[in-house]
């Protein structure tokens, strides 16, 4: 018995796009417009080396998530209410 693919029905019409589908983009977007092309176009690398925002902001988050989760470990948070 073969495997039968659920999307076998909606498959493109066209074979070129089905060759583009295999290969994937050629090249990356000259003027990215949505955010999520602009985050994968961001050379997050480079950023990470260089600047000291980035790194900066991955520290801070880390130790305050740690603060926050010890003041929550000592039922800290009734005193507020």
């Amino acid at each position: 018995m073969s495997h039968v693919s659920f999307y076998t029905g909606f498959r493109s019409l066209s074979p070129v796009m089905e060759r583009m589908a295999e290969t994937g983009p050629g090249r990356p977007m000259k003027f990215p417009y949505t955010v999520g092309a602009k985050l994968l176009q961001f050379p997050w690398k480079m950023a990470w080396k260089k600047g000291r925002g980035l790194r900066h902001l991955i520290y801070s988050i880390g130790i305050t998530y740690l603060i926050f989760r010890q003041i929550d470990k000592k039922g800290a948070w009734n005193f507020f209410v």
